[in-house]
């Protein structure tokens, strides 16, 4: 995709010149690409650090004007979204599963010992729950760019078809999604959970460690979404709950999210909470949770 002409962001990011499908828009290079980094959210750009190896992908525009962008929320966009939206609405995913799969070298990890975040799975029968955020007219063509360089290692624009959970009529929307392919070296495929828990307990990177994600999206799914069950989620946090207080493990995420474990009482120094990134909870009296039977995913 990216081996002819490339337009040069600086900081060593490059464009293709070349045209990109993503979802239904196809699409070059447009001439304002490069004032993109001027205009990402400062949480992304105060980082300062812009890897050599990264390519961003064009933004994807929506061809007509009455086009409404939604953007699909299931993991770290559940508490950090860090772009304009003017609407929630909860609701599920039909045919994919949430899976720790997708080895993050930025984020949640680093390029010698990347950490683990998810990825949706084709799966027959499954679903997956999550927030639909309708994304400003305005302020689609920033959003796609700063989606496209926050999921940049190995994550794709695709449309999905989304069930709103107040039961109204299903729509399209974006998301990204990190599928199995030969040219994605981020995607790890099924895993083993242990070697799921292993990988979180012992990785950080510039967003913080990987227990603080796995521990909050556990969080945010059981406190917005009471209704439905995730049971690959659920097992991960119970591992890793059980693994922190036998290995004494000290990180603040756990006192914030209230996990009263033995040895944390116990006196012994503690992660500094201000090395933790700050967290953008979704206020929850922007969501109405359907209420019933509980459904699996």
């Amino acid at each position: 995709m990216y081996e002819k002409d490339s337009l040069s962001l600086g900081g060593g990011l490059e464009v293709s010149k070349t045209p990109i499908l993503c979802s239904t828009f196809t699409l070059s290079a447009p001439s304002w690409i490069p004032a993109i980094i001027n205009r990402l959210p400062f949480a992304l750009r105060r980082s300062g650090h812009f890897p050599t190896t990264t390519k961003l992908s064009p933004v994807p525009i929506p061809s007509s004007s009455n086009t409404k962008m939604y953007v699909f929320g299931y993991g770290s966009l559940l508490w950090y979204t860090d772009f304009p939206f003017v609407e929630t609405i909860p609701g599920t995913v039909r045919g994919y599963n949430r899976r720790f799969w997708q080895l993050s070298p930025d984020h949640r990890g680093t390029a010698d010992k990347p950490g683990r975040t998810v990825t949706l799975v084709p799966a027959e029968g499954g679903e997956t729950w999550g927030v639909a955020y309708k994304v400003p007219d305005e302020h689609v063509e920033s959003t796609f760019a700063y989606l496209n360089f926050r999921e940049r290692a190995g994550y794709r624009c695709e449309q999905v078809e989304f069930h709103p959970d107040d039961g109204s009529a299903p729509f399209n929307l974006h998301v990204y999604i990190s599928l199995e392919d030969i040219n994605n070296p981020y995607n790890a495929g099924p895993s083993d959970m242990d070697d799921i828990v292993s990988t979180i307990l012992s990785s950080r990177g510039r967003s913080g460690t990987n227990l603080e994600y796995a521990l909050r999206l556990a969080d945010c799914q059981r406190r917005m979404a009471p209704h439905f069950e995730d049971d690959h989620l659920f097992e991960l946090e119970r591992r890793l709950i059980d693994s922190c207080a036998k290995l004494h493990i000290q990180d603040n995420i756990l006192r914030i999210l209230g996990h009263d474990l033995p040895h944390l009482k116990s006196g012994e120094k503690q992660v500094n909470q201000s090395e933790l990134p700050p967290a953008m909870v979704l206020p929850m009296h922007r969501l109405e949770v359907a209420s019933g039977m509980a459904r699996r995913g």
